[in-house]
């Protein structure tokens, strides 16, 4: 299952991240006449598909002085680096490829007028981007993923750029496109695949699990129940410090007054190397105390083989699916299965 590229941006930024030795490279912020420049932010990711007013909130950025010089301080290693500075209005912006960062030369970064790109994804069932991987790269490096609605506007300085694309098996889907000098309009982009094609349909099984926090798991049990099904990766920071903790305590508030529903958290095997049951055991025991103070309440299994990522279409993690008591995938989360439980 090596070809699923399911690897999140921000989960690089995250656990494993937090432990390693950050690379300090500097440099210099002009505009087109050679003039410094003051209050650019420059990062080498951005999260793109937000609600500032270019499209990109950073991560982990850098600002420059008013001699226009910055330090990035990046807790991710990679040579080439492919970085983006946008200024304080969000008018004028760069995006530089930095081909040795422990080289010590000072970098020197152009801001030209930004340009406006639209556009819009579709596929059955999808209403947002957060169950799919985008990134968004130069011919020389990604400094983006995309995420929020399925249309929106980023600027972009003039250049050459490709939307990468996670798919379940095979080579990522790239949609390349050039900004020369003026606004622009994709044509819409089919996403192929992903969870969305499940929805309406019945299930698939989830016979190829190992049980983690248990002696065994018997999907029978889920017959004629709301299943709540989160898909993760314990090196993904948005799983074990927001998305496991938020649905622990969904699970002791409603689990004494409601009988009819079920949690799986199901941990992915393949992304970050094969992992056993022992080993996902001790991974779990290290955040317990910290992350959802004590065991989590609800099954947690693994998938054994990756053959239920792949055939469920998961491309992201975290990802959350929903079975209503009918059997069938339908479109939700945590909120469609609290108004389920609770009807008006």
């Amino acid at each position: 299952m090596q070809s699923l590229l399911v690897l999140p941006l921000i989960a690089a930024l995250s656990l494993t991240a937090a432990s390693q030795t950050s690379h300090l490279f500097t440099g210099t912020v002009l505009d087109q006449n050679g003039q410094p420049q003051a209050g650019v932010d420059i990062a080498s990711f951005w999260l793109g598909g937000v609600k500032d007013q270019s499209g990109f909130r950073p991560y982990n950025a850098a600002t420059s002085d008013e001699q226009g010089t910055f330090t990035l301080s990046p807790k991710e290693l990679r040579s080439p680096m492919t970085v983006l500075a946008l200024d304080s209005e969000r008018r004028r912006g760069a995006v530089v490829t930095i081909d040795d960062i422990r080289a010590g030369k000072k970098t020197i970064v152009t801001l030209r007028p930004l340009h406006r790109v639209r556009y819009i994804f579709q596929g059955p069932g999808l209403t947002d981007l957060s169950q799919s991987r985008i990134t968004l790269e130069t011919p020389r490096g990604m400094f983006s993923q995309i995420s929020g609605p399925r249309e929106n506007t980023i600027s972009l300085p003039s250049g050459q750029y490709t939307f990468r694309i996670a798919v379940v098996e095979g080579s990522p889907q790239e949609v390349h496109f050039e900004v020369a000098n003026r606004d622009l309009t994709l044509k819409p982009i089919d996403l192929v695949g992903g969870i969305a094609q499940h929805y309406g349909r019945p299930a698939p099984p989830l016979s190829a699990v190992l049980a983690v926090n248990s002696d065994s798991f018997n999907a029978e049990t889920l017959r004629n129940k709301w299943v709540l099904l989160y898909f993760w990766g314990y090196w993904c920071a948005s799983c074990v410090n927001e998305g496991l903790p938020k649905l622990a305590r969904f699970y002791k508030e409603n689990r004494k007054r409601f009988a009819n529903f079920e949690i799986l958290a199901i941990h992915e095997n393949g992304v970050g190397g094969n992992i056993t049951v022992g080993e996902l055991r001790q991974k779990l025991a290290r955040l317990a105390d910290d992350k959802w103070s004590g065991t989590l309440p609800f099954p947690v299994l693994l998938d054994r083989s990756g053959e239920i990522i792949k055939t469920w279409g998961i491309v992201a993690f975290p990802t959350v699916a929903l079975i209503n008591p009918e059997g069938n995938v339908v479109e939700g989360d945590i909120e469609r299965l609290r108004r389920a439980l609770t009807p008006n």
